[in-house]
Parts: C-alpha cells; structure tokens; sequence
C-alpha cells in the first residue's frame, strides 16, 4: 500500500526555524503540507522568495512567515527535489475524490516541482485539484500539469470533504 510519509508526533518549530533562517532562494526542499481543504500532501520543489511578501514559496504555497512555519507545514527537508523530467500529461487518467497521486507541475516562477496527494473534487465533480493545484477542470488538464502517476485508490489516509464553490453575489 502506498502512503504518504508519516506525521511527525509534534510539528518541529524550532528545527523548521533554524532550516528556514539558513534557506536561500532556489535551494530544493521537500515540504509536508496538512490543510482543511487539500488535506495531506507533500511537496518536492524549490524555494522561491515572494517579491511582493518577502516570504518563501514552494510551487506558489507560503512556508514562512518572518522565518516561523506556516501552520499548514508539519515537516520540511532542504536538498531533496524528485521531480519527474516526464512530459506526457495522462489525460485518459481515470481519476475519483480521495485517489492518492503524484503530479509533476512546472509554472514560472517555481520552476520543476512535484506533488504527492489526495485528490479533491469539486461537489459537481468538474474540478480536480491537489495540494491547491489544479489536475483538470472542466475535462481539460490542469496548464501546469506536466505529468500525472496515480499511486493508490484504496489508502487509509483520510480524505478531505468534496469543495463546493460559492458563487459571488451580484
């Protein structure tokens, strides 16, 4: 069975504090996210530094804020980028809410990344995201997506509820 590396017991703050006080932009780094909506998903990329924040990125997610981690990050390992030099998007891909996947993205600026996740449907099933990312909306490809491995239908990892998107008031 297939899973995504174990939680840490406690979020390491200080250990993710001094990795983030010694971080320069464009070091690789592997980034364990946890988030309400995505939930679980794990993230080999580079460190981007936002020009309008000032704050580190991996693959357009914040890390840091003033050096402290981002509640959203419970694990993070400087040195280590696996992304995939693949590009074949599997569009005939048969892909449900919860199946965990592997994708490998590439958008300017953060380069080659890949992300290994959940994926989360919306209610009407018409979008596919990971880790913020889309996969496909509306039966196109996600315009980052550079490739697409699916790794387990049936895990114990629990699966975010579906997104239900809210239209903007007139």
């Amino acid at each position: 069975m297939v899973a995504l590396p174990a939680f840490p017991a406690r979020r390491d703050v200080l250990g993710m504090t001094k990795t983030l006080l010694e971080l320069r932009e464009g070091d690789p780094l592997t980034v364990l996210f946890r988030t309400p909506r995505h939930g679980p998903f794990l993230f080999d990329g580079w460190a981007i530094r936002s020009p309008a924040v000032g704050a580190f990125m991996v693959g357009s997610l914040f890390i840091e804020s003033g050096c402290k981690p981002d509640r959203s990050v419970q694990a993070l390992e400087p040195g280590v980028v696996l992304a995939e030099e693949v590009d074949e998007v599997a569009t005939g891909v048969p892909l449900e809410h919860g199946d965990l996947v592997k994708a490998t993205s590439q958008r300017y600026p953060h380069g080659r990344f890949t992300i290994t996740g959940l994926v989360v449907a919306t209610v009407d099933n018409q979008t596919l995201t990971l880790g913020s990312w889309f996969l496909r909306s509306r039966g196109r490809p996600g315009v980052a997506l550079r490739h697409l491995t699916p790794l387990a239908v049936s895990h114990r990892v629990p699966v975010p509820a579906r997104i239900e998107w809210v239209a903007a008031a007139a």
